[in-house]
């Protein structure tokens, strides 16, 4: 189901706020469904993982696969779980998809009679353009309580599996490749150097090439004091093994910072989010960009909210696309949630717009998970209630390219030519797109109630008059 909603674009602060050009909820809802639990984008197609969904069992999870049609609406073609799916297995809590290669994480499936073990679900687009299961992956030892599956990425020709509480507690993470058999087998398995319990690496994978990156954002080692400032892992294929090839800390390397929470790779570019940094107030987060520069990884830019406030945890969820990246926080904009957006140009990094839910209420989670391909961004929120169906979940749709229509606008009898959006912000009546002030009448104005052309006074006691419902 998809309800189609105007685009508005407000100027709060100095802060440009976007609203979404599209809200996409489950046909099949389901109360605690938690649709946009996490979500992922390749070119016109999208998938929605729900970890928590019962359809196949308590919290066996689900996914859907979204469609772009021509005219640019997201439309459901598939619903799903794994091939076994069963109670408990989490499965949607990762998600990665490639082109026509989709990989979903289920942290919590039993394997060898290891409660809380963990595997990956491996899925192909087929002729008919469905998903189908063509390989589970499971941990070469399978291990109690190692989550592994609880984060995945791929780009095509590899997959990379975090389990962040694999290895004793330390963490782990599994490169798989094809093999000659058509099969996911794997390449080779990943630790940091001085992990060690409770530090979680592979929290967060990405893989881009013969390039890895993954995160441990408890690690504590270098940190004075307390642990959990985080730390990133860089590791390199050279054509036989995965080697660590560096230990990337931001220039503010702070306790607590838990720098590392998510990770993702582009072109010799790196994005870090550090979820409980402080730079505005505790706990509002920032994100870090990294260029390798002579072969060498540098810090070029740290990203933090222009209203940040306590709390906004901004960083929970982050993506970069190019020279695009968005960073969600939960409990941004009051509590209602957040995604702050960068671009890079000419002039270096700068603030592109913040995007909020029109519908917007506390505790939804807007900002839990984002996926962001060129201009486009969905946002997961899903504890969103859907009607009378608590917890539901809901994906909201952004076009960052925010290229309005113009024409003309009416403000206190006066024409000029503005968007939609900024001529209703400043109380001006708009005449539609493509209007021209030349063919416009704005000698009388909706706010000269009694028509003697003027707003004075006795307009605003009329409509202090009529206070109150239309009835």
């Amino acid at each position: 189901m998809l309800t189609t909603l105007l685009s508005s674009v407000l100027l709060a602060g100095g802060v440009e706020i976007i609203h979404e050009d599209a809200k996409i909820v489950a046909a099949d809802e389901s109360q605690y469904g938690g649709f946009g639990g996490q979500v992922a984008m390749s070119g016109d197609t999208a998938v929605v993982g729900s970890s928590g969904n019962d359809a196949f069992g308590i919290d066996s999870g689900a996914a859907w696969i979204l469609e772009r049609d021509q005219d640019g609406q997201w439309v459901q073609t598939q619903f799903f779980a794994g091939d076994n799916t069963s109670m408990l297995d989490n499965f949607g809590y990762a998600v990665a998809l490639h082109d026509d290669l989709l990989v979903i994480g289920a942290r919590f499936k039993m394997i060898d009679n290891m409660v809380n073990c963990g595997a990956v679900h491996v899925f192909e687009r087929q002729g008919d353009g469905q998903f189908a299961q063509v390989q589970m992956i499971t941990p070469p030892t399978a291990m109690l309580d190692m989550a592994f599956g609880s984060s995945v990425d791929t780009d095509g020709s590899r997959i990379v599996v975090g389990a962040r509480y694999g290895n004793d507690g330390a963490g782990g993470a599994w490169v798989y490749a094809l093999n000659d058999d058509g099969e996911w087998a794997l390449e080779g398995e990943l630790s940091g150097s001085g992990i060690d319990d409770g530090d979680r690496f592979g929290r967060t994978v990405s893989v881009l090439g013969d390039r890895i990156a993954c995160g441990a954002p408890w690690f504590g080692a270098g940190c004075s004091g307390t642990n959990e400032c985080g730390t990133v892992f860089m590791f390199e294929y050279d054509g036989a093994d995965w080697v660590e090839t560096d230990q990337i800390v931001p220039d503010d390397l702070a306790n607590q910072d838990y720098f590392g929470y998510i990770v993702d790779l582009g072109e010799d570019r790196l994005l870090v989010s550090s979820v409980y940094d402080d730079d505005n107030a505790p706990q509002t987060g920032s994100g870090y960009v990294f260029d390798l520069e002579g072969g060498q990884w540098a810090q070029t830019y740290k990203m933090v909210a222009p209203d940040g406030q306590w709390n906004d945890l901004m960083g929970m969820s982050a993506q970069m696309s190019g020279d695009t990246v968005a960073l969600g926080g939960w409990y941004g904009n009051d509590g209602r949630g957040a995604v702050w957006t960068w671009r890079l140009g000419d002039g270096g990094w700068s603030f592109l717009a913040e995007a909020q839910a029109s519908d917007g209420a506390e505790y939804d989670i807007f900002g839990g998970s984002v996926a962001l391909e060129g201009d486009t961004l969905l946002v997961g929120a899903y504890w969103a209630d859907i009607g009378d169906t608590a917890d539901a979940g809901a994906v909201y749709v952004y076009d960052l390219a925010m290229e309005e229509a113009s024409g003309a606008c009416c403000t206190n009898n006066t024409c000029v030519e503005s968007t939609q959006s900024l001529c209703e912000y400043f109380g001006g009546v708009f005449q539609g797109d493509g209007s021209d002030c030349g063919g416009s009448d704005c000698d009388s104005c909706s706010a000269d109630i009694d028509g003697d052309g003027a707003v004075t006074v006795d307009d605003l006691l009329m409509v202090i008059s009529q206070f109150g419902p239309c009835i």
